[in-house]
């Protein structure tokens, strides 16, 4: 269940590709896959071996149970498709999200609009120039760092300092109406974005 799953802490390896050679590290990991019930979370580097590890977790996961590796890029998912063993499925986040919200909702009441964010926008404020350079990434970056979803998850004005966003208009208007688009944008369901297929089910605390 997702709200099991975010509030536990991880066990954490990290993987390089210097000092230590690849089977030290993968026979640690192995280890940790069949004899430990916590989370783990592997740190890794380019070229460090993650995708061979990840094929052999999968390796040892129950052939009874689905398990679901998750990939950034399509790319990835397609190849790590072609190697996964039949009881693993990849996919993309995205995808993976999507779907969780399908068999939630039904997939016949799901559209998707990249322009949803920008449509509730434009509901509330006619004149969006000087504030859209802020407000549209506020909005993404407030799902994606789970804002109102995840405990200690940072306030709007942090996330603004921070990724260092900027804005032709008023700072704080420009924040006001970003927090005004992410309220509304979380409570339709019924139309989604690409950022809701990942902030959605948690949000809503859908068990995956």
């Amino acid at each position: 269940h997702c709200s099991r799953i975010r509030n536990r802490e991880p066990h954490v390896l990290t993987v390089s590709d210097e000092e230590t050679d690849f089977m030290t590290y993968l026979e640690a990991i192995l280890d940790a896959v069949e004899n430990s019930t916590d989370n783990l979370l592997i740190v890794a580097e380019a070229g460090s071996g993650k995708t061979t590890a990840l094929l052999e977790i999968a390796k040892r996961l129950p052939r009874g149970k689905l398990s679901v590796a998750l990939a950034f890029g399509t790319d990835i998912a397609a190849e790590l498709s072609r190697r996964m063993p039949f009881w693993v499925q990849a996919q993309t986040s995205h995808t993976y999200g999507k779907r969780v919200l399908e068999r939630h909702l039904g997939a016949f009441k799901l559209r998707v609009d990249p322009r949803k964010s920008r449509k509730i926008a434009e509901s509330i404020e006619s004149n969006l120039w000087p504030f859209w350079s802020l407000t549209s990434p506020l909005v993404g970056l407030m799902k994606n760092l789970g804002v109102d979803g995840l405990e200690g998850a940072p306030h709007p004005h942090e996330i603004v300092k921070n990724f260092e966003l900027d804005c032709d208009g008023d700072e704080d208007e420009a924040i006001d109406l970003a927090t005004e688009v992410f309220n509304r944008s979380i409570v339709d369901v019924k139309t989604i974005d690409f950022d809701d297929m990942l902030y959605l089910p948690l949000h809503r605390n859908i068990a995956f």
